[in-house]
């Protein structure tokens, strides 16, 4: 089956046999037919598409570029480059890298000599297509390899590579070959790959053994100290020592979160609890060296762990893991699958992973996770069908690579990606809206190009959105408590609402430039955890299981919502619809529910989701007849016309519209979202394929409208007759399923303590009134007299010391001393306090603490309505 030559590289590389995966790869790549391959992580599949090709380059003329190997990051070429390279060269093959950070010298020296084999990115091919002297090289192309398409295949950067394959099969002549972990559907996928074109689908019928655990805390009271320490709840370190004695027992290991808010709460409490066991942090946000340490010093042994998201569960080479931790519930079977395969990463060694969950939720979802696992189910891929603003750009590039294409020619090339599925007339509309953009003319069957389309092509290579970040600012210590992305801030950071960072509420005070003013809020209840951006839905089939799960687990509670029906509960303003139907199901009935009944009572209402709830926050009470008069109204047959109705009016669609936009070229790249300015452009661009591509986006990744449809035909809704919130709707509506994380109460004698030393260290100017002695500048803790040194009155009045004051702010400041003597000064030192809302607060003053909560609730007061003051 293979030659003498790679037999020898393999034996050298400790490969003795190969593996089933391989075995059946080799032939048929060998063939030259389009191939899918997919098989659990360990089984070798990039040797399973590599060997096949170098045997075939050998055996015919190697000159020329042959195999173009796309790879979804540059973090994944990195280390396929170091794996292949040195098998290419014991072949006498060369291979080169291409991707954004390559240098212009290294470029010319693939276009003047092309390697053999070529390792680039999607965006890459891109640029590649565009290049006349590029585009020469790659006609000799035999083969293309899509290496993990099943991070491409639910993406508009695979809609975009799709495309890029059809522009490069007008050229070259080649076969396909998909390399992919577990899927669910290898036929949907082989045609994502393929298109209209035959494809053999290589996968091995033997399940990889793994065993997963799922583990939810027992609260350990001799935790309660450390938690203290950490000011983390004491779930979170429960789970830590836990997860201390499983590194104690491994040689390495990778701990999975899911989102970067998570990973960065973790690392931090795990380093500062256990010094002497070395973890490191590994995330997209990271920037790329950083990166590359944590990898090479995870593979020499320098750490124990990594913590990471899904930044590690590509085919990065950290060496042999002997556990994986999940983090809390890994929310997808793919995710669990390809995490836990990290471990024992040969195929004959066995994956071990455990997965510590926080609270009810988290536990269950696992369990049935799980259990599906075990199953045999996978999540299905979601392909975006017709993506106008990835077909925008590549109309450009098709008319660029061959200005002599007809429109009929161009349309059947479009429809060859299975991704695209256009009427002609459907076609020749959307050429007719790239002629009002200024990108291109059609007279008949030709089309000439813009100047304009040439920058616009360039401007527009990647799919990816710019994002801009936002600090996020306490104004009580007026420190930075950390970063959020622009979509998140746009999204749920209005004045007034409660988001979740470092594991605390905090209430939304201001946005502002690239900050957002934050303070320490009283209640979760209606707080928006900072990661719920990032957090990958939860499928239908996981979130029915859980409600099948719940009938044991809360066998003694009253009330058990499961999947069989909604029940609906009250607690103070929060309106609570339970619903085992997961992410998409839920988003679909949230915005449903809460433009319903904000039509009804004529104000905006809060809406949070989670796969098991929808919960509405409404300004007053809301009555339970009310209620089921709202949804009486709806039928199946108007859901979606509501839907598309009240998405428009959302942030997200706002934001998402600028997205594509930009992708449409009418918003440059770099541009500063502006609300006001975001209205206007969608207004103009109402009737167009950048709105409908931007409701077809957000209904694609967050919706599920024809399940909720199904729902409605023949809704179940029982209504609570306690008047208790049941242990179910109280964990959803009060901490939104991440209790565990949280700080526990002590942290507030924190921030008391925070702020009662900045405001003692602020600094006046003091002078008797009744003298006019100037008695000089101090801070407040340091002001040494309670009367005149000069006059001995205790008329002393004060002001800041870059502030110019009339003599009624000295009468006023000095009535107030000799009423409350230094306590005036440290009210006055707040942010905004001036001299009336100080008497005010002075009045009411009972406890320290007590001042302290009144200052700071002053303070929040003040950042959030400055900007109406004039």
């Amino acid at each position: 089956m293979i030659s003498l030559e790679v037999k020898q590289w393999l034996e050298h590389n400790n490969i003795s046999e190969l593996t089933s995966v391989q075995k059946k790869a080799i032939p048929a790549i060998k063939a030259g037919n389009n191939v899918l391959i997919t098989a659990p992580t360990g089984y070798g599949k990039t040797l399973a598409a590599i060997i096949p090709l170098f045997e075939k380059l050998l055996e015919e003329d190697t000159k020329g570029l042959k195999v173009l190997y796309v790879a979804p990051t540059k973090s994944l070429n990195r280390d396929i480059f170091k794996r292949v390279i040195r098998f290419a060269e014991h072949l006498g093959l060369t291979i080169s890298i291409r991707h954004g950070d390559t240098t212009s010298y290294e470029r010319t020296k693939q276009v003047k000599n092309p390697p053999n084999v070529l390792v680039t990115t999607p965006e890459s091919l891109q640029s590649m297509l565009i290049s006349q002297t590029m585009k020469e090289n790659l006609k000799s192309l035999r083969f293309v390899v899509v290496d993990e398409i099943h991070e491409l295949v639910d993406s508009k950067r695979g809609v975009q590579l799709t495309l890029g394959l059809e522009r490069l099969s007008l050229i070259a002549d080649f076969a396909r070959v998909g390399i992919s972990a577990t899927i669910s559907d290898m036929n949907e996928v082989s045609k994502f790959l393929c298109g209209d074109r035959s494809c053999e689908l290589v996968q091995i019928s033997e399940p990889k053994e793994s065993q997963v655990e799922v583990y939810k805390p027992v609260i350990d009271k001799s935790n309660k100290d450390l938690s203290k320490k950490l000011g983390i709840g004491v779930s979170l370190t429960t789970i830590m020592e836990r997860i201390k004695q499983d590194l104690k027992s491994s040689e390495r290991a990778i701990i999975f979160v899911n989102t970067r808010q998570q990973a960065e709460v973790l690392a931090f409490s795990m380093n500062k609890a256990y010094p002497d066991i070395k973890i490191g942090l590994h995330h997209s946000s990271l920037s790329k060296k950083q990166r590359i340490q944590m990898e090479k010093a995870l593979k020499e042994g320098e750490l124990k762990a990594l913590i990471a998201t899904s930044s590690m569960e590509l085919g990065i080479d950290v060496g042999s893991i002997d556990l994986v931790v999940q983090f809390m519930s890994p929310r997808q079977v793919n995710k669990l699958v390809q995490r836990v395969g990290r471990s024992g990463h040969a195929y004959y060694k066995k994956s071990h992973g455990k997965i510590y969950t926080l609270n009810d939720d988290d536990y269950l979802e696992s369990k049935a996770i799980v259990e599906l696992m075990k199953q045999g189910f996978l999540e299905k891929p979601v392909i975006p069908f017709n993506a106008m603003d990835v077909l925008a750009h590549q109309v450009i590039g098709f008319v660029k690579d061959n200005n002599l294409i007809k429109v009929s020619e161009l349309l059947k090339a479009v429809n060859k990606s299975y991704c695209f599925n256009l009427s002609e007339q459907e076609f020749r509309d959307f050429l007719t809206f790239m002629e009002e953009l200024n990108y291109l003319n059609v007279f008949g069957e030709k089309i000439n190009l813009s100047k304009k389309s040439f920058y616009y092509y360039f401007e527009n290579v990647s799919t990816i959105p710019d994002t801009k970040n936002y600090n996020i600012i306490n104004v009580e210590s007026n420190s930075k408590i950390g970063t959020l992305d622009e979509s998140f801030v746009l999204q749920y950071c209005n004045p007034g609402a409660t988001i979740i960072m470092r594991g605390e509420p905090w209430d939304v005070l201001e946005v502002d430039d690239d900050k957002v003013n934050v303070g320490r809020a009283r209640s979760f209840s209606g707080a928006v955890p900072s990661w719920t951006g990032e957090l990958i839905p939860v499928s239908k089939e996981i979130a029915e299981l859980v409600g099948e799960l719940r009938k044991e687990y809360y066998s003694s509670e009253d009330i058990i919502p499961d999947n069989k029906s909604f029940f609906v509960e009250f607690f103070e303003n929060n309106i609570i619809i339970h619903s085992c139907h997961g992410s998409k199901i839920n988003n679909t009935l949230g915005t449903l529910f809460s433009s319903m009944i904000s039509a009804r009572i004529g104000t905006s209402i809060g809406l949070r989701t989670d796969p098991y709830r929808v919960i509405l926050t409404v300004p007053h009470t809301f009555s339970v007849n009310t209620l089921k008069e709202v949804i009486n109204t709806i039928k199946p047959e108007i859901i979606p016309y509501i839907i598309k109705l009240s998405a428009k009016n959302t942030t997200l669609f706002h934001t998402r519209f600028f997205n594509v936009g930009q992708r449409f070229g009418i918003i440059k790249k770099g541009a500063e979202y502006i609300g006001a300015r975001i209205n206007k452009i969608v207004d103009m661009y109402s009737n167009t394929p950048i709105f409908t591509e931007t409701l077809n986006e957000i209904i694609r990744e967050k919706m599920s409208i024809e399940e909720a449809q199904e729902l409605f035909k023949d809704l179940k809704i029982e209504y609570t007759k306690s008047d208790k919130v049941s242990r179910i709707g109280f964990a959803g509506v009060n901490f939104g399923g991440f209790s565990g994380i949280f700080r526990s109460a002590e942290s507030y004698e924190e921030i008391y303590a925070i702020v009662k030393e900045r405001l003692n260290t602020k600094v006046f100017r003091f002078k008797c009134v009744n003298c006019k002695n100037n008695l000089g500048a101090f801070s407040v803790q340091s002001f040494p007299f309670q009367k005149c040194p000069k006059c001995g009155a205790k008329t002393i009045g004060f002001a800041p010391v870059n502030k110019e004051v009339d003599n009624e702010w000295w009468d006023e400041t000095s009535n107030l001393f000799l009423s409350y003597g230094k306590k005036a000064c440290f009210v006055l030192a707040a942010y905004g306090v001036g001299v009336r809302t100080g008497k005010r607060i002075l009045r009411n003053m009972t406890t320290e603490k007590e001042l302290l909560k009144n200052i700071i609730d002053e303070e929040k007061t003040f950042v959030r309505t400055r900007r109406f003051w004039n």
